[in-house]
């Protein structure tokens, strides 16, 4: 049988919650094709349009408005989108829909106050750690897109929540970078300073806010019922996500932070798109994580531990192979793939193979994170974040003044290795099994 009969054989190897996860991977998988075919075309526009200052400008702000607007969220959107998961009847119905009622409220006033003290701070953090005044118009655009941002995040985690993976992941992976690059390359012929970058991106939150908000409407038909929820413990429950994702955005900023303070701009583009271009290699993982949080949370809430096992497991061993082919074309080709954005970013290919490493141990070790969150276990995912970004961040300021992009990568490489490494271990502790198991990941070519 050829491999590819024994690969298609392996993923349709049973009809459990592994075949159902698959059907929603497979979505998830087609939408994320695109928008990551977006994603590369904002990408190119920006690059090829205005340089690596350019694009480096336009991660700075990126890098910003994400602490902001991750602040402003509180860590609502990942509980809810666990609760959506794990409500079923009208009366969980009932108090889900009164708990994103008060969620709205809170996070939109918490958005709006954050709003202001960006709009305000603007020109102190451009100048003053940045040492970049021209990048006080960019967070003046940011601090307009933190109240948008937040609550697409949080009607959209319905809709994950409640697998409608298509409308999810297309709000989540398209439409943001679709509109910016639409009105980028429609804009230029008016406008061609790389301020339209910032422009672009907040009209492009109007529009897939507005789009998110149909959604939630259509799909969350139940009307909140006139009772009371907990709501010490509601915020209580969202406060371990609320660090966590803090954490993740501090480990994700980490490097371009830095290099932005230390370096010019073009510093930081060089290393974004090489991040970018490296993340395809955990494309399968990133596409099926969508995917497997509401099936995680479902089999642990109905103590399958066996099934959650090899859903886990049989998950990894398709990560893995899918991520193969591609690490291997990017260790072999990185000058070629760094050179499509511009001759200038050739300076990062030895960056990008160091950090294509790294994203394919994250590809082997599968979703360990995300399964330690699903099933009530994010206290642990607490401890190691704390840990990485410590770690991550006490290096950094060390390495990437030395190194540059070389140190950048390296400390990339190092926030990646250390929560796998330590998730799977707490997943052995508590659950009994790992991640990954390498009968499964042979067993493709035994069929």
């Amino acid at each position: 049988m050829g491999y590819s009969k024994k690969l298609i054989s392996f993923i349709r190897g049973d009809q459990s919650a592994y075949h159902n996860l698959l059907k929603g991977s497979a979505i998830s998988l087609i939408m994320r094709l695109m928008g990551q075919a977006v994603n590369y075309g904002l990408v190119l526009s920006i690059t090829r349009l205005f340089g690596a200052g350019g694009y480096g400008m336009y991660s700075l702000f990126q890098a910003v408005l994400q602490f902001f607007t991750q602040t402003a969220r509180l860590g609502f959107d990942t509980l809810l989108m666990r609760n959506a998961a794990q409500s079923h009847d009208d009366d969980e119905l009932h108090m889900l829909k009164n708990q994103y009622r008060f969620v709205l409220r809170l996070t939109a006033a918490v958005s709006l106050f954050m709003g202001i003290v960006l709009y305000a701070c603007a020109g102190l953090i451009a100048e003053m750690y940045f040492n970049k005044p021209q990048l006080t118009f960019y967070l003046k655009v940011a601090a307009a897109c933190i109240l948008p941002l937040v609550h697409i995040n949080i009607y959209a985690s319905y809709l994950k929540g409640k697998k409608f993976f298509r409308q999810f992941n297309f709000i989540q992976q398209i439409s943001l970078l679709l509109f910016s690059v639409l009105t980028i390359l429609s804009g230029y012929l008016l406008y061609r300073k790389p301020e339209l970058t910032a422009v672009a991106y907040a009209l492009s939150c109007l529009i897939t806010l507005g789009i998110a908000l149909f959604w939630h409407k259509k799909y969350f038909t139940i009307h909140a019922a006139l009772q009371a929820i907990d709501r010490k413990t509601l915020i209580t429950a969202s406060a371990t996500f609320f660090i966590v994702g803090l954490m993740n955005y501090m480990r994700n900023a980490t490097e371009t932070l830095i290099l932005g303070h230390y370096f010019t701009e073009d510093f930081a583009g060089i290393f974004k798109a090489t991040q970018k271009v490296s993340s395809v290699i955990a494309f399968t993982l990133f596409s099926t994580i969508v995917a497997a949080a509401p099936h995680f949370a479902e089999l642990y809430k109905q103590q399958k531990q066996d099934e959650l096992k090899r859903t886990v497991q049989k998950t990894t061993a398709l990560i893995f192979w899918s991520a193969l082919p591609v690490f291997i074309v990017m260790i072999f080709f990185p000058d070629f793939l760094m050179s499509l954005f511009g001759k200038e970013f050739t300076r990062g290919k030895e960056g990008l193979i160091i950090m294509c490493c790294a994203q394919f141990f994250n590809a082997m070790m599968g979703p360990a994170n995300n399964l330690l969150l699903m099933v009530n276990k994010q206290r642990f995912v607490l401890y190691i974040t704390i840990f990485n970004n410590l770690v991550c961040a006490l290096c950094g300021w060390f390495l990437i003044p030395l190194y540059g992009l070389n140190g950048a990568a390296l400390i990339n490489m190092l926030g990646i290795l250390i929560p796998n490494i330590a998730a799977i271990m707490v997943i052995r502790r508590e659950f009994g099994f790992f991640t990954f198991n390498f009968n499964l990941l042979t067993q493709v070519f035994k069929r």
